[in-house]
């Protein structure tokens, strides 16, 4: 029998947070009434994560666990999670505790409404100023690219009925930021207020270098917006180069043409600056190109831990 709840959890170097989350998210679900799993997603950690989540599937029949056979990133965990969990509403969090596991009949709760996602709004308070900032310019910008008619956040906490979840389980690009696949996907999306807490155990995974390539990812998954902008900016640049042209022929000889010809190595360094940029923009989608014309699979699976009654299923299965 299928559950009734599934929680994916996505864990990278977590060790330190993985019995407190236990603990917390076993008396969650056990007050929702029905059956629950547990699925947590180890992507290639490497600091005892795995031993721990061994230890978990030991003593706890919920617990299920998908070991990957290396790193492939946070969103293609999350993929992994979502194609392999089996309850009829799924909840998706991380395993760094900053998601209250409380917070869970909160978002059920909307969910019974009539809404197919609940997602939550987070109070950022607790992150840094860094942190916040960054978040808020991504979302600001995703949200003003987006042109699928879609809801999105940044946020990942979230519960989403069946139905949401095997839709965006066909969507199978590889380079992926699944809060724009959530969007895309739509459904009756709303949210709720959810205060966050500070990070229970362990250090952020999201530093300067991954902020940037989240934001690069969501934006180029999201919108040719970036390519259009490549085109005007090239147009402009045009239209700089004509315009110093002429006026370098037309104040030939006086002390205007010599002030323009000085500025001409700027403005031809401005110019390369344009072009390489556009280049880059230009090379990131053939880039999106060549990784998707590969066709390799999102992920491994090295390890599945399952339930004792669905490892007996597929014994007899074999």
């Amino acid at each position: 029998m299928e559950p009734r709840f599934s929680v994916v959890v996505p864990v990278y170097n977590e060790a330190d947070n993985l019995d407190t989350l236990h603990a917390r998210l076993g008396q969650v679900m056990a007050g929702l009434g029905g059956d629950y799993e547990l699925l947590f997603v180890d992507d290639g950690s490497q600091d005892g994560s795995a031993e721990r989540l061994q230890a978990l599937h030991g003593k706890d029949r919920h617990v299920r666990v998908l070991r990957l056979s290396r790193n492939f990133g946070h969103h293609l965990a999350i993929t992994a999670g979502l194609d392999r969990c089996r309850g009829q509403r799924v909840v998706l969090m991380d395993a760094d505790l900053q998601d209250a596991p409380e917070a869970i009949p909160v978002l059920n709760a909307k969910l019974e409404d009539g809404f197919d996602m609940v997602y939550a709004e987070r109070d950022r308070s607790a992150d840094g100023a860094f942190k916040r900032w960054t978040s808020r310019a991504l979302t600001a910008v995703l949200r003003a690219l987006l042109r699928d008619g879609g809801t999105l956040s940044t946020s990942l906490f979230r519960i989403m009925t069946r139905q949401v979840v095997d839709e965006v389980c066909r969507c199978r690009e590889h380079t992926r930021f699944v809060n724009n696949v959530f969007a895309w996907v739509g459904f009756r999306q709303t949210s709720v207020p959810v205060s966050r807490a500070a990070r229970h155990g362990g250090r952020s995974k999201y530093g300067l270098l991954r902020m940037l390539k989240l934001a690069w990812m969501g934006l180029a998954g999201s919108s040719n917006l970036p390519l259009q902008l490549a085109t005007i900016a090239g147009c402009a640049v045009s239209v700089l180069a004509v315009l110093v042209a002429g006026a370098s022929l037309l104040g030939a000889g006086d002390a205007e043409g010599s002030r323009v010809a000085q500025l001409e190595p700027a403005i031809l360094l401005f110019v390369a600056g344009v072009q390489l940029l556009c280049l880059g923009m230009v090379g990131g989608y053939v880039g999106r190109v060549f990784t998707e014309s590969r066709a390799r699979p999102l992920y491994i699976v090295a390890q599945h831990l399952d339930t004792p009654e669905r490892e007996g299923d597929d014994a007899r299965e074999a």
